[in-house]
């Protein structure tokens, strides 16, 4: 009788285990080929809300520097020209009327500028009447009336005027007068200042006389600016032949 043969089997045994084995591999090659579960929802959100979180631009950020640049040039160039402005302006209103509407300016006629001055004792009024033609200054008169209660302060002021009188009797352009009655003393200086001997003009001044302020051939529309701005009010009429 013959025995097991034990060779068969190891040979089934082997087999077994070999299958097994292979089976394993391929479990486990199959499970190594099958990607990873990614969950891309959870990957992406971070990023998703950074982005999200970003504030935008603001618009407008250059047009802002540029408009306060334009704005600060505007300023320079107002201060740079007020000089001019403000003679513009002054300009206009010398040639406007009282209703507002520009008025044409006189080429012939008077200028009369006048203030009043007060006192307890004394009330002084000034009057200049300023001739021009072509709006330039010819002659002019000025005229002024003292009436006091003060009978020792108009004597003194007469016997000033009386020699300011004979005075101008030596200068050439300028006449005066003087006249004193019931409290009242009246001056006239005449004045041609075309004429005028302004070398001997200090003489005059120093025997009470008063020097003419504008000379010859001076804008009319400049010297009523100038007697308004030192509190005259002052008036142009077209000359009456």
């Amino acid at each position: 009788m013959n025995e097991p043969n034990n060779n068969l089997g190891n040979n089934i045994e082997t087999l077994s285990t070999n299958s097994t084995t292979n089976e394993s591999i391929q479990n486990q090659s199959v499970t190594s080929n099958v990607p990873p579960t990614i969950n891309q929802p959870e990957i992406l959100q971070p990023q998703q809300q950074a982005t999200n979180n970003q504030t935008p631009p603001k618009k407008g950020g250059n047009f802002k520097y540029i408009l306060a640049f334009i704005f600060l040039i505007a300023i320079l160039a107002f201060v740079f020209f007020l000089p001019e402005i403000s003679m513009y302006v002054e300009s206009k209103k010398q040639n406007t009327g009282s209703t507002g509407t520009s008025t044409k300016e006189i080429e012939n006629g008077i200028l009369t500028c006048s203030f009043e001055k007060d006192s307890d004792e004394t009330n002084t009024y000034y009057e200049i009447d300023f001739k021009f033609t072509n709006k330039k200054l010819i002659t002019s008169n000025l005229v002024t009336t003292i009436e006091s209660t003060n009978e020792t302060y108009l004597a003194t002021k007469k016997a000033a005027c009386d020699m300011a009188s004979a005075t101008s009797l030596d200068v050439t352009g300028i006449n005066t007068s003087c006249s004193l009655s019931l409290g009242i003393l009246t001056i006239s200086e005449s004045y041609t200042h075309k004429d005028i001997d302004k070398s001997a003009m200090s003489k005059y001044v120093e025997a009470s006389g008063t020097a003419p302020e504008f000379n010859y051939q001076k804008n009319i529309y400049d010297i009523k600016t100038k007697m308004e701005k030192s509190g005259y009010d002052c008036s142009i009429s077209s000359q009456v032949e």
